[in-house]
């Protein structure tokens, strides 16, 4: 059985990605194909026309749509991440999972697709992965506040305290609006190692958003 602390810094945890996992989960064909070969001049336009159908919530549509691109250019990491963020919405969570991993697959840093990835995995219990994943998304964008946020408090459900506070003062610093999803006991463990090291992570991390 869960000890009762642990399972309310899971709840953080877990509430703190669902909400913030929603913010960024529809790209458009502007981020590129990321697919091996030639590709097809119509690949754009059939992703604008599945994007439009998908935030319409047409779903359907937008699956039949998505698949033509795949047929065209069988890599197309916006295509696998858009299928992915449908299933995403409608609970079938190991059909998204797949779909991001195939996006994965075609461009190892694509940081969208990393972070819904860490999400799933954390609703999953897989925290050592979706640790490295989080940390992976951070060495992309290192001011990706919701990344330090959802990473620290994965942190902490495993037991690292000071390295999660770090992390969650780390994503207030980036985002001073997180303040409130995170509570005073979870910024104040480790006490004042924490407070220096996160101190120090604020000022050598504030280098611009990778590229994703």
């Amino acid at each position: 059985m869960i000890p009762l602390q642990v399972r309310h810094r899971q709840s953080w945890a877990l509430r703190a990605a669902a909400v913030l996992g929603m913010a960024t989960l529809i790209l458009t064909a502007a981020c590129g194909s990321g697919g091996a070969g030639s590709g097809s001049a119509d690949v754009p336009a059939l992703l604008t026309s599945a994007l439009a159908d998908q935030v319409a919530g047409r779903t359907d549509q937008a699956v039949a749509t998505y698949q033509k691109v795949l047929e065209q250019e069988p890599q197309n990491k916006v295509a696998f991440y858009n299928l992915g963020v449908i299933e995403q919405f409608a609970g079938r969570n190991e059909n998204a999972e797949k779909n991001y991993r195939a996006a994965l697959i075609a461009d190892p840093n694509f940081s969208p697709a990393l972070y819904n990835l860490a999400i799933i995995r954390t609703g999953a219990g897989a925290k050592p992965e979706a640790i490295d994943l989080y940390r992976h998304v951070i060495s992309l964008e290192p001011n990706n506040a919701s990344a330090h946020l959802n990473l620290g408090f994965l942190l902490q459900d495993t037991g690292s305290q000071a390295a999660g506070a770090v992390e969650l003062r780390q994503a207030i610093a980036l985002d001073p609006n997180l303040a409130s999803r995170v509570p005073a006991e979870a910024l104040n463990a480790g006490g004042a190692t924490a407070t220096a090291t996160a101190t120090a992570t604020a000022t050598t991390g504030a280098t611009g958003a990778g590229a994703r």
